[in-house]
């Protein structure tokens, strides 16, 4: 596992739902110091190349954050399903909890910058927009980054257009 990064990387999430879902709060408490270290020093970091390790690490977090919320959304839809059919089944509504907490504590404005440093243009104003929807207030100090974010996105659309046409 020491030398072969895919497969750690394909591995981490994983780990990670189960520590989340099981795990103590000292340890939850050292997984989120640990997210929002990387992604306070992504968004801090002003150009991120594709190789460089923030943006490995920022884009590690991202992966396993999708984990987290593709389990819990798949665990919600079972229950839902077993739930309607009229089994009895042990649901694990507090695992679910527990991981919904931990990606509601992940402050959404960084994630859009975290994001947007990594040149993740769609990820980036999914955030921006979850972060805006809950702070109206925001969005007047937020404009600037949402036009920034718009333009590069539009950037990479045409960029990819042309190289479809050739």
């Amino acid at each position: 596992l020491q030398h072969d990064i895919s497969l750690a990387l394909y591995v981490l999430p994983h780990v990670l739902t189960c520590l989340l879902r099981q795990g103590s709060p000292a340890v939850l408490k050292e997984i989120h110091t640990e997210v929002m270290t990387v992604l306070n020093h992504s968004a801090a970091s002003k150009d991120l190349d594709y190789g460089d390790s923030t943006n490995m690490c920022t884009q590690t977090i991202f992966t396993a954050m999708d984990h987290f919320t593709a389990w819990a959304n798949g665990e919600n839809t079972a229950a839902a399903v077993r739930e309607a059919k009229g089994q009895t089944q042990k649901d694990n509504f507090e695992e679910v909890e527990e991981v919904i907490k931990f990606l509601d504590s992940i402050p959404k404005d960084v994630l859009a910058l975290s994001a947007f440093r990594c040149q993740a243009y769609t990820r980036s104003l999914m955030y921006l927009e979850s972060f805006l929807s809950t702070n109206l207030d925001a969005l007047q100090k937020n404009l600037g980054f949402l036009q920034e974010a718009i333009v590069m996105l539009q950037l990479v659309m045409s960029v990819q257009s042309s190289w479809k046409m050739k």
